[in-house]
């Protein structure tokens, strides 16, 4: 969190409202060449914190503030609920320290214009009383302790730092520049095509200069800073070469002589390819190579992708490889003579395409569907050679094909009954798998008829239902009506339906359509009344049927009506009074006539 500062000389507690005073803090005591944060723990009853650098414009407090001058001031104050200041605490800031110390001076064991093969050994010195580290270094980058004199034992550059507490530091440079180096000549060569190419080593260091004095067969042909030479003259050479070191105002020294033979050959032609196909079948290609030389080629070498390289006979116009991996190729071939001369290299691209199918499609699970008939289908994943399904292919039945990227799709507006599906793979090549084995399933008719629309028609005794076939996904596979304590179940090809012989009065009835799942449509509920009595002719069989029909329809009644149930009532026991007289005066039938 930080220094947190009760007794130091730079902190001042200056009278205000009588309010506790901020407790200042820095994060940094010791001396720094950055910045230093100053904050502040504020006491008592705090509804605002502040700080200023003049105790006139006041600032909001949000956290330690960065101060980068030695000799600032910052104060800080707070106020509670009351608007009520504190005492101010007041802090200066003394410890940023940005002066570096003084420089390490040098001293060195020979002088520097003393030319030796032996190393420089540098002593530093380190004035001042405020170095805190010594340091050395040969990059300016990676500092070690000075502990001891350094020892150079080549040429170079080498640093001295003195650094203080603050971090401050003070750099001291010297070259060493007097060391000889190692003088050593390898030189060696080689033939290319009628050319002798002899090269060597070149001497390295810093604080002098180099040049190689090249004599060819005893001769003088150059004296230059480069560290090869060539002859193209056919026949027998021999290069010598010797190295010259220059200390600028000090001296030279020269290396020892080395000498090197080469012979040069006759035939200096070059073989030249002037073409090269590449035909691609499937995982095997085949290099069709037109080339030419004034002698004869001996061997083509044949690099693979940089890597791989095969040797063929040169009397071959076709070269055969096979197994590549999908994928873009290169092919480079050069053509050999006897002589060793070479063709330039002739290279060829080609793209080797998947041909390989995916693998069968194993497992496929059966689908999931749901009330709206969406089925989720998935399946094992199939394998391909190269790794890369682009895409799978599923048809429903033997109609529709669907396609997926994933091993899994949804699909909608599935019909209730019994179906199949199959799945089969595509690569990113558009090589077609084969279709997997069928998978059978079942989708539930989970869809409801529509609700029957139901026309009623009185006549007389006798009411007439009709209706329209409802819409159903499947079909409808009967009707239930309900009337009274009686359900009647109708085919599902009826239209209409009468009920006979009702008595007067008002009954209730209900209907749904059926489908073959057993789901039932919306009931229709209605009524009908009838406002005709049975006739006296009819008077046993209306009995009849008030007793065992009509009695619950006459319960609806006084729900609506209790003066026509009433009537009702009166109505049945009419008919029983006339049934009972009809049995003991058959004669007289014109009463029961006038009953009607």
């Amino acid at each position: 969190m930080g220094v947190h500062i009760d007794a130091i000389s730079t902190l001042k507690i200056i009278q205000g409202a009588g309010n506790p005073p901020p407790l200042p803090f820095i994060d940094i005591e010791t001396p720094t060449n950055g910045a230093v944060k100053v904050g502040a723990v504020f006491q008592g009853e705090v509804k605002e914190k502040q700080y200023s650098f003049d105790q006139i414009e006041w600032h909001t407090y949000k956290g330690p503030v960065s101060i980068y001058k030695n000799g600032t001031v910052i104060s800080f104050r707070s106020l509670n609920a009351k608007d009520d200041e504190s005492d101010i605490a007041e802090y200066k800031v003394t410890n940023i320290d940005r002066t570096p110390p003084k420089k390490p001076t040098l001293t060195f064991s020979r002088k520097s214009s003393s030319i030796s093969k032996d190393p420089v050994t540098i002593t530093a010195s380190f004035p001042g009383g405020d170095v805190v580290k010594k340091q050395y270094s040969f990059d300016n980058k990676k500092w070690e302790n000075y502990t001891a004199d350094v020892k150079v034992d080549f040429n170079r550059t080498v640093y001295f730092r003195a650094v203080d507490e603050a971090g401050n530091a003070a750099v001291t440079k010297t070259t060493i520049n007097n060391i000889i180096p190692d003088l050593t000549i390898k030189l060696t060569g080689s033939v290319k095509k009628n050319q002798a190419v002899w090269t060597w080593n070149k001497i390295k260091g810093s604080g002098f200069t180099v040049s190689y004095i090249v004599k060819l067969d005893g001769k003088i042909m150059a004296v230059q800073q480069g560290n090869s030479f060539k002859v193209t003259d056919p026949g027998k050479h021999t290069l010598s070469v010797q190295a010259v070191v220059n200390f600028p105002g000090v001296g030279t020294e020269r290396s020892k002589v080395q000498a090197y033979t080469l012979v040069t050959k006759g035939d200096t032609v070059d073989p030249k390819i002037s073409k090269l196909t590449a035909a691609v079948k499937k995982y095997d290609v085949t290099f069709k190579i037109k080339a030419s030389d004034n002698v004869g080629i001996t061997k083509y070498i044949a690099k693979l992708d940089k890597q791989k390289t095969q040797t063929f006979d040169g009397s071959v116009t076709e070269i055969k490889m096979s197994g590549f991996a999908v994928g873009k190729h290169s092919v480079s071939v050069i053509a050999y003579d006897a002589a060793g001369n070479k063709s330039k290299t002739k290279k060829v691209t080609f793209t080797v395409k998947d041909a390989t199918a995916p693998g069968k499609v194993l497992t496929l699970n059966a689908p999931v569907v749901t009330s709206k008939y969406k089925g989720s289908f998935s399946w094992l994943a199939a394998k391909d050679n190269s790794g890369k399904i682009a895409k799978y292919q599923i048809q429903l039945d033997n109609g529709k094909i669907y396609t997926s990227t994933k091993n899994s799709i949804s699909i909608s507006k599935l019909t209730a009954g019994t179906h199949t599906y199959r799945v089969r793979a595509i690569d990113k090549a558009k090589n077609v798998g084969a279709w997997s084995a069928r998978k059978s399933f079942t989708v539930e008719d989970m869809t409801a008829p529509s609700k029957v629309s139901v026309k009623t028609r009185v006549s007389g005794n006798n009411v007439t239902f009709t209706w329209n076939t409802p819409k159903d996904n499947v079909g409808v596979a009967k009707y239930i009506l309900k009337y009274g304590n009686k359900t009647v179940t109708l085919n599902k090809s009826a239209k209409k339906y009468t009920i006979t012989g009702i008595d007067s009065g008002t009954c209730r009835y209900e209907m749904v359509a059926v489908d073959a799942a057993g789901n039932k449509s919306k009931e229709v509920k209605g009524k009908f009344t009838v406002k005709q009595s049975l006739t006296s002719i009819n008077a046993v069989e209306a009995l009849r049927e008030v007793e065992s029909m009509f009695e619950p329809c006459a319960l609806f009644a006084p729900q609506e009506d209790v003066l026509a149930y009433s009537n009702e009532l009166k109505t049945a026991a009419n008919l029983s009074d006339a049934v009972s007289l009809a049995a003991d005066k058959k004669e007289d039938r014109g009463l029961l006539a006038a009953l009607s």
